[in-house]
Order: structure tokens, then C-alpha cells, then sequence
């Protein structure tokens, strides 16, 4: 699949030499940006992008959790020359791709010291040649350590030899649904929807957030403790706090409401068409009305929310990797994320950078 549906960047830049001319006007200090998906969708054929500030660096490293899909989106808004490209109507893939860019063209083409979680062929392979199949204290004290951290397992990924999806001449942008006499369409998730979905989550839940939100954290660092634990990992859950059963009842509503809110907003964000009747235009809050209708329920929103990850734009999951186990080439999946791209960022000098005293 990876030859046949996939291009590398190479072969990107030659295909858009042929159609798109060359810019003489942009300011020094721009990049210029060729993606892959070919002005297709939401993101043009070619852009170009500028480095943080130092002001901005530093913006970036202080947003907080809860603010990262708002300010983000500013944030990635201000490095771009071009006035007329809105990144929020960008699709989440090409916003991963345009950071993979920005990644290669401002710091490095190495994206370094990912932590790596050893599978079950991995755990075989240690305990047959590193053990020699003695399940032992030692080799569990192997295991133990590799699951919290304290033998760390890292790869790299070299950018220039991600893969992205080959585009069609008529890319489908849109999921119709039917069923009986009744149909409607839904857009593909933009960037910008998650910001616009923040802000209505926050607005809506400001109260709960502020008298709830503690103990929720609590919950929540108290389940994935357990979750760990029954997956074998060596979890303290006892040096947690506990819950009254009364405040566990307050935090599974106020978690229900929250994501039954979640759903009802993104099924309105991403609905444009209802029983024949275009309603991409209307306000949000009109749509999530109108998507509150019986017919679109659960199982055809579960549906619909698996063909949005069906979508074959942007970087190509499956890379080659040394595998940190035994040096030997792995290929793995590893979904190309826009902030896990951002949060690399820790040393703000180039490779290619040079620094001398005179």
C-alpha cells in the first residue's frame, strides 16, 4: 500500500514545479510550503511559513491543557505569509503535515527520542536472547522498568522519508448517509472545529468545571491507575486519593454530560445537509438542533465518526524504525500529530545553525 497509494516529498516538489510558479515577493525568513494534497482540500498547493518569535516560543510553552485548541490555531495563523489561507479550514492531516514542514524547515529533519512501547514479539525476543527464556526476577524486573519509565525505550523518526497519500482527481469531501427516505451529509473535521468546540464546551461548563474539575482529575488519575493495573503494569492505585461514593456519582454525571454535550455539538459542527436541504450556512447552534433529530443516532454517528478516520490524506502512518530493542529495522504506526510536532520544539537552534566567537 505504501507504494502504491503513497508519494514521498520529492516527488511532491517535482509534481508542483510543473503548475506553480515560484514567488519573488515573499520576505526573507519565510519557507516556502509544498503539500501534498494539492490544493485539494483544505489547505492551498503551496504556502509559506515563517519561525516562531521569541515572543512565541514562549507563548507556546505556556498554554495551558485546556486553551491548546484555541490558542494554537492563533498561534499557527500568525506564522503564515499568505493573508488569504485560514488554517482553520485546513483538515486536521494537513495541519500534521504542514508541522512536519515547519519541523524540517526551521529545526531538523530528525524527530528524536519518541518513547517506544514494546509489543509482544519484542517482549519474546528479550526474554529468548537477552534471558534465555529464564522468566525470572530479573526478566520481570525488565518489564517493570520498561513500563514506568525507568529503563527508557526511544526511536527515532527521519521526516524526509515520511510518505503521504497520493490524491485522486476527484477527491470526495463529503460522507452522505442514507437510509430509507431519509439522508443527510456531513463535512470532514476542519482544524478549526476544535477550537470553535472548546470555546462551547468551556462557556457551557464554566461553573461545573471550577466546582467539579478537581475531583474529576482525581477520578480520572484513579481509573487509569486501575486500567494500568489490569493490563499488568506495577501501579500503586492504594497512594491515590479515594472518592466518597457520593462525590464518584457528581463526577460520572458531570463526565456524562460533558461528552453527551461533546457529541451533540459535533454532530451539528460537521452537518451540512439535512433530508436534501443545504444547512452549512445557518449558525451552529441551529444545526445542533437539527441534528438532535432521532434518525441521526448513535449508531449512525459511530458510523460516520469511522469514515473520518478512513480518510487517506496527509502523512502516511507506517514508518520504518531501528527498533530500540534490538537495532533491527521495524516498521510501526505512528500517527503524525500537529502538537506532538509543536512539543519537540525544545532547542530553538537549527541543525544547520552555526555559532562562533569573534
Amino acid at each position: 500500500m505504501a507504494d502504491e497509494n503513497t508519494i514521498d516529498q520529492k516527488s511532491i516538489l517535482q509534481l508542483v514545479e510543473e503548475t506553480a510558479a515560484i514567488e519573488t515577493n515573499v520576505p526573507a525568513g519565510y519557507q516556502r510550503i509544498v503539500m501534498s494534497t494539492m490544493g485539494k482540500y483544505g489547505a492551498p498547493q503551496v504556502l509559506h511559513i515563517r519561525n516562531f518569535s521569541v515572543e512565541e516560543a514562549l507563548e507556546l510553552g505556556s498554554i495551558a491543557q485546556d486553551e491548546i485548541p484555541i490558542k494554537i490555531t492563533s498561534l499557527l495563523q500568525r506564522l503564515i505569509y499568505e493573508e488569504d489561507v485560514d488554517i482553520r479550514t485546513f483538515y486536521e492531516q494537513e495541519v500534521s503535515e504542514l508541522c512536519i514542514h515547519f519541523y524540517q524547515a526551521f529545526y531538523s529533519h530528525q524527530l528524536k527520542d519518541i518513547k517506544y512501547t514494546p509489543d509482544e514479539e519484542d517482549k519474546k525476543w528479550v526474554l529468548e536472547n537477552i534471558y534465555k527464556n529464564q522468566n525470572g526476577a530479573d526478566y520481570q524486573n525488565w518489564l517493570r522498568g520498561v513500563e514506568n519509565g525507568q529503563i527508557p525505550l526511544n526511536y527515532d523518526i527521519d521526516l524526509n522519508r515520511v510518505r503521504y497519500f497520493k490524491i485522486p482527481d476527484n477527491p470526495k469531501k463529503f460522507i452522505r448517509y442514507k437510509r430509507g427516505n431519509f439522508e443527510c451529509k456531513f463535512q470532514y473535521p476542519r482544524f478549526g472545529d476544535t477550537a470553535l468546540l472548546q470555546k462551547a464546551i468551556q462557556e457551557k461548563f464554566r461553573t461545573e468545571d471550577r466546582q467539579i474539575g478537581p475531583l474529576y482529575d482525581i477520578f480520572k488519575k484513579k481509573r487509569d491507575a486501575e486500567q494500568r493495573r489490569l493490563r499488568g503494569e506495577n501501579v500503586a492505585v492504594e497512594n491515590l486519593p479515594d472518592l466518597n461514593p457520593d462525590d464518584v456519582q457528581v463526577v460520572r454525571k458531570y463526565e456524562l454530560d460533558k461528552t453527551s454535550y461533546t457529541i451533540q455539538q459535533m454532530k451539528g459542527l460537521y452537518l451540512v445537509e439535512f433530508n436534501g436541504e443545504d444547512i452549512s450556512g445557518r449558525p451552529l447552534s441551529e444545526r445542533v438542533e437539527i441534528a438532535k433529530d432521532p434518525r441521526i443516532d448513535f449508531s449512525m454517528y459511530q458510523t460516520v465518526q469511522e469514515c473520518f478516520n478512513k480518510l487517506e490524506i496527509g502523512p502516511y502512518s507506517k514508518i520504518t524504525i531501528a527498533n530500540p530493542i534490538n537495532g533491527l529495522p521495524k516498521e510501526i504506526d505512528h500517527p503524525f500529530r500537529s502538537l506532538e510536532l509543536l512539543a519537540a520544539i525544545k532547542d530553538y537552534r537549527p541543525d544547520d545553525s552555526v555559532i562562533e566567537f569573534e
